[in-house]
């Protein structure tokens, strides 16, 4: 098994049902090498489509009641996340990449049912992959 895996395997493990694991694997060329901020919200599926990049980057200052994480995310390193999984909502991922890649993706949305975890792999200024775990 892949450290990666093994580190994933173990904080799924630690957890109940009605937590939701994200682990993010990030590049060591991301976000120019720099840290980019991880924001994790509870959130219905109309209000992710419409929000603005800007709007949501808001939240990271000024945290409302759909913050359920917030971190940073360092180059080269794995990260994860445990959040309660939110009754009757989807959760919506962000990464605030100090230039996000022209079409690339900056948020993702994991929707209910909710999966027990969920990995995103990073590229140097976008989101490569989602996949949702059971």
């Amino acid at each position: 098994m892949s450290c990666k895996l093994a580190i994933a395997a173990l904080a799924l493990s630690a957890t109940g049902c009605h937590n939701l694991v994200i682990t993010v694997e990030a590049p060591t060329d991301l976000n120019n090498e720099r840290p980019v901020r991880m924001l994790v919200r509870a959130v219905e599926r109309g209000e992710f489509s419409s929000e603005s990049y800007q709007r949501v980057s808001d939240k990271v200052v000024s945290h409302d009641d759909s913050v359920l994480a917030s971190k940073p995310i360092y180059p080269g390193l794995v990260a994860t996340a445990e959040v309660a999984k939110p009754s009757g909502k989807s959760v919506a991922v962000y990464f605030f990449f100090m230039s996000p890649s022209p079409g690339g993706e900056w948020k993702t949305l994991l929707e209910a049912p909710l999966p027990y975890s969920a990995r995103i792999q990073l590229g140097a200024d976008t989101i490569r992959a989602v996949e949702r775990l059971r």
